[in-house]
């Protein structure tokens, strides 16, 4: 699995559980991912930089109030591997990432939570 396709201002955590929970799935193991939820009013900007010509950012907001709340991001970066001895030598990678986060919940113990994720890659040979 590939982990860059997660941006990381939109998840809150993530669990690994051991063990099959179907056994009809007969799977040794589960990721599982938790959508970042701010009932609050929120907003995040993050940008990196760093070796192979790589440059991103991530944003992220939230409307929220007591019961419910929505939350999207957006995360875009590009960063070039450099072969020798082939007809390409150097290869761009560019990745946008979008995602959208609901949640509903009562007074009590119920929370619902949605999330949405939209992923796309380019690549490009110089």
């Amino acid at each position: 699995m590939d982990l860059s396709l997660f941006s990381t201002t939109g998840i809150s955590s993530m669990e690994v559980v051991k063990g099959g929970h179907e056994k009809a799935l007969s799977s040794s193991g589960t990721i599982n991912f938790i959508p970042k939820l701010s009932y609050d009013n929120t907003a995040t900007f993050n940008q990196q930089f760093g070796t192979y010509n790589y440059g991103g950012y991530d944003g992220f907001g939230s409307l929220g109030f007591k019961y419910g709340t929505v939350n999207a991001g957006l995360s875009e970066g590009r960063f070039s591997q450099v072969y020798g001895d082939t007809s390409a030598p150097e290869i761009h990678t560019e990745h946008r990432r979008l995602f959208s986060n609901l949640g509903v919940r009562n007074n009590k113990n119920l929370e619902v939570r949605l999330m949405a994720l939209q992923n796309e890659r380019s690549f490009e040979k110089k």
